[in-house]
């Protein structure tokens, strides 16, 4: 037994000294672009290399080859070399093993990464963005050591009660005390349910953050110069304000905040503004019900909305887009694609009237009067439950035209 031992260690000690760019390896100097361009983590064996995203924890996996100190993968060459504990990729991005010392003091010897499984909705409206200079990250997956969602802010599990002072703080950081709008990218697990979700539109919305982006993938892309770097690919969208006058929203941020005395950070005038631009007409209420579709409470398929929506969207009509709580992410977010869709193909149309062009060709210009034409106007973020407290309480939204509830929510 000791000397088959003995065999297998010196097998392993011959590979390693052959082969040294096996093994695990953490992110330790990046190139001018910034850290989170690149994978913080690359784990290489013989027969394929994986790469782990900073957002969630999952791997991507891809074959290779390694000759002459070039690494090739998806046919995009990248220069490649090991100095000691040190590998370098084009002379720019370090990597160093993660066993070593110097990966601990950076990573820290726990594993609070949460997992996340993207929606990866295949649709063609996707936007694709680049990492953003000024902005936030907001994961909510699966614990590491649990297997229960959570959600994760600066690399800790912590209540969503929590996320209100998260995004004043990081404003308060970044822009010296002076009030911005940010950016927001959310990372969500596509099982979700819509009640923890609601949670943290409701938290956000409270102190102003309205701008988020829902990821739907992040894909890595390989290239010469750069070696590799992940594009985040979204549906970008701001969300109504929360009001402080519904009990419904007071009743949930006073939970979050464990009945502590909550400070209203909240603008009345810019919401009774928004609400004075609704509809002309009555607004049809599309909702989502176990995660199913109904419009003005009959069942239909996403694919119908084109034609169910098209002439309220040229008329500049509001549309009412609501959830229940049991209903997932995935859907939610596949439903908001698709009316996203419908309002893309109007304004193509629009453009290929206009300018005779696609809005992929257009000048920013006429982009800008396409969109004032066909501008999007649907209400997104408010639960079933949430909506109906509005309307109890307070008669505004009816003043938008709204029928009722009843004729227009699903009966189960």
């Amino acid at each position: 037994m000791k000397k088959i031992l003995s065999v297998l260690s010196l097998t392993v000690l011959l590979t390693s000294c052959t082969n040294p760019h096996l093994g695990d390896w953490v992110l330790y100097k990046s190139n001018e672009r910034g850290i989170y361009s690149e994978p913080p983590k690359i784990k290489i064996s013989k027969d394929s290399i994986k790469f782990k995203p900073w957002n969630y924890n999952s791997w991507d996996k891809y074959s290779y080859t390694l000759e002459d100190s070039k690494l090739n993968i998806n046919e995009t060459e990248i220069d490649f070399r090991i100095e000691e504990d040190t590998l370098i990729l084009n002379e720019s991005i370090k990597y160093i093993k993660a066993e070593s010392k110097r990966a601990v003091e950076l990573y820290g010897e726990t594993n609070s990464d949460i997992k996340i499984n993207l929606p990866k909705i295949e649709s063609a409206k996707l936007i694709e963005y680049s990492k953003p200079e000024y902005g936030t990250y907001i994961r909510y997956g699966r614990r590491h050591d649990n297997g229960e969602f959570s959600l994760q802010l600066n690399d800790k599990y912590t209540g969503v009660g929590k996320l209100r002072d998260f995004v004043i703080d990081t404003r308060e950081i970044k822009m010296g005390q002076q009030y911005r709008s940010q950016k927001h990218y959310l990372f969500c697990d596509k099982a979700t349910k819509m009640r923890d979700l609601e949670k943290i539109f409701i938290a956000m919305s409270s102190v102003h953050e309205r701008s988020i982006l829902f990821v739907n993938e992040e894909k890595l892309i390989f290239n010469d110069s750069l070696a590799f770097n992940y594009k985040t690919h979204g549906l970008g969208l701001r969300m109504f304000s929360t009001d402080h006058i519904s009990s419904y929203a007071r009743e949930k941020l006073k939970y979050l905040n464990k009945e502590k005395e909550i400070i209203e950070l909240y603008n009345h005038s810019f919401y009774y503004s928004t609400l004075s631009n609704l509809s002309k007409d009555y607004s049809n209420v599309i909702s989502l019900v176990k995660n199913n579709v109904f419009f003005n409470g009959n069942k239909i398929n996403k694919e119908n909305l084109f034609e169910l929506l098209k002439e309220d969207i040229k008329k500049q009509n509001s549309i009412i887009v609501l959830y229940d709580l049991e209903s997932d992410y995935y859907h939610f977010l596949e439903l908001l694609l698709t009316i996203n869709s419908v309002y893309y193909n109007i304004r193509e149309e629009l453009s290929l009237k206009m300018y005779n062009k696609s809005l992929n060709s257009i000048t920013k210009e006429e982009l800008i009067e396409i969109k004032g034409q066909i501008p999007m106007r649907f209400l997104w973020d408010y639960s079933i439950p949430h909506f109906k407290s509005l309307i109890i309480k307070n008669k505004y939204f009816l003043d938008g035209k709204i029928k009722s509830l009843d004729s227009v929510l699903p009966s189960i």
